[in-house]
């Protein structure tokens, strides 16, 4: 119940972000970045049981080496 009582405000931020400017309009850089945000809370998610076995640093060097290859893959045509 915690988990939605705080992503409740954050939507309505986002909402009325968006609309400030008077129209709202998806556009790619806002759905990478929604993408961007979603990733990251299950990332918080899937780190909560990792971190009981192992290190903080052990952690953080196993998700960048896992994030390496994706990126490296997405960015090659730049």
């Amino acid at each position: 119940m915690a988990i939605v009582a705080g992503t409740v405000p954050a939507l309505a931020g986002v909402a009325l972000i968006a609309c400030a400017a008077g129209s709202a309009q998806v556009t790619t850089s806002a759905l990478v970045i929604l993408a961007a945000a979603v990733v990251q809370g299950v990332h918080h998610f899937a780190v909560k049981p990792l971190l009981k076995r192992f290190t903080g640093l052990e952690v953080a060097c196993y998700a960048i080496a896992a994030a390496r290859y994706p990126i490296a893959r997405s960015t090659a045509a730049l």
